[in-house]
């Protein structure tokens, strides 16, 4: 049943039936026997609910990829087609699942960047970040992404986990916490591959993105965002301090509208005076970001050709290089020795390359090329060059680039 359709006559069909009786039958129906005809019926017309029963019993096959694909317009389906294409071990799955993301991504006119922030879990925090465990506990996501429990009934912040507190619970504590470290580690890549490209998104999409996901918006309000205006062009910089507040590098509050933009801002956009307000302003409030947005390094930005001349060959070990090549989802091929290259969304190219013996081990070092290109022969984006060269300075700590 992997080629299924869905008919427009039967939809109309179906519209002309009390929706809320059909669905409880359908369910019914479904929790009876729960063959794949059952599952067929019950995933097309049941909604998310459906999706997320029938995703517990067939979630590894191309019969639920199929269901999602017939729910592709709703983000619940989107969130369980990237949940099966990360997770997945097996081959065909994961072959189906990416040419469906393919499809999407065309389809929806987005980079696979955006559809990663489509799909992002909450982790069943609310817009509070809290998480409401039974009637006595819930857990607080604190700013450091660290949890607090709080104790409902006695309405108050517990130092340590109580003796008598359930031992599934304090396993599903346990396991969060090893979730959150993961949300973090990965999407900091997210964000440095969202810097490298330049993404902008609408106001509306900033907010879904950034904002109304809680976890993410403690990642937004540590980091400098550029203010486009309805034609893209630069009109400010800002910082989200939360409640809809923004504020520029002057700490002057700044309204923003629906007709506008908002993506990372590069320090190759911005004036010396305005990255030490901003590098200043961060230190006052002690907060860390979780890339080197603006990380103070040795680079001319008006000569960014002559810098790369100078970081044409670096030194590192092959542990690092894999790392480096890992962490911005770079392409693998080994056409001239082990290269990894790396492509825009306006197709600027970025490669580390080196030549690898058979017993190369981890910390070994290796001499590492880099180069700049674009496919299409057009002048390579100052940002691109920029925010790679500073990402390989700090990598593979090239010590005379940083300053301190």
């Amino acid at each position: 049943m992997s080629n299924i359709i869905r008919l427009k006559r039967i939809d109309d069909i179906v519209n002309l039936l009390d929706m809320e009786t059909f669905v409880k039958q359908i369910k019914e129906f479904y929790l009876e026997n729960k063959g794949d005809a059952a599952c067929l019926i019950y995933g097309i017309y049941g909604g998310d609910e459906a999706l997320k029963d029938i995703y517990e019993l067939k979630f590894d096959s191309n019969f639920f990829l199929s269901l999602i694909k017939l729910n592709i317009k709703h983000k619940y389906a989107l969130k369980l087609l990237y949940e099966i294409y990360t997770t997945t071990k097996k081959r065909d799955i994961k072959k189906e699942a990416s040419k469906i993301i393919d499809e999407v991504l065309e389809k929806m006119n987005i980079s696979y960047s955006e559809f990663k922030l489509k799909c992002m879990p909450n982790l069943g925090f609310n817009s509070k970040g809290e998480r409401e465990f039974n009637k006595d506990y819930k857990l607080i996501l604190n700013s450091d992404y660290s949890l607090s429990l709080f104790d409902i009934k006695n309405d108050k912040i517990l130092k340590s986990m109580p003796k008598k507190i359930n031992e599934d619970l304090k396993e599903e504590i346990q396991n969060l916490e090893k979730e959150i470290h993961k949300f973090m580690r990965a999407n900091s890549y997210l964000l440095s591959i969202i810097l490298i490209d330049g993404e902008i998104y609408s106001y509306d999409l900033f907010r879904e993105y950034f904002i109304d996901n809680i976890l993410m918006n403690k990642f937004a309000s540590t980091l400098i965002w550029n203010l486009y205006d309805k034609n893209k062009k630069i009109i400010t910089t800002f910082r989200y301090l939360g409640k809809d507040k923004y504020i520029d590098s002057e700490n002057k509050e700044i309204k923003i509208d629906a007709d506008s933009f908002v993506g990372l801002a590069s320090p190759v956009e911005m004036d010396d005076k305005t990255i030490n307000k901003w590098i200043k302003h961060l230190k006052d409030y002690q907060l860390s970001q979780p890339l080197e947005q603006l990380k103070l390094v040795k680079l001319n930005k008006n000569s960014l050709q002559k810098e790369v001349k100078k970081l044409s060959t670096i030194e590192g070990t092959y542990g690092a290089f894999k790392d480096f090549a890992k962490r911005y989802e770079m392409y693998a091929h080994d056409k001239f020795g082990e290269t990894y290259t790396f492509q825009s969304n306006d197709d600027d190219i970025f490669s580390i390359s080196a030549d690898i013996d058979e017993d190369i081990e981890h910390d070994d070092i290796i001499e590492i090329k880099l180069s700049f290109g674009n496919q299409n022969y057009n002048k390579i984006s100052s940002r691109f060059i920029y925010t790679f060269l500073v990402f390989i300075i700090c990598s593979f700590k090239l010590n005379d680039f940083i300053i301190d």
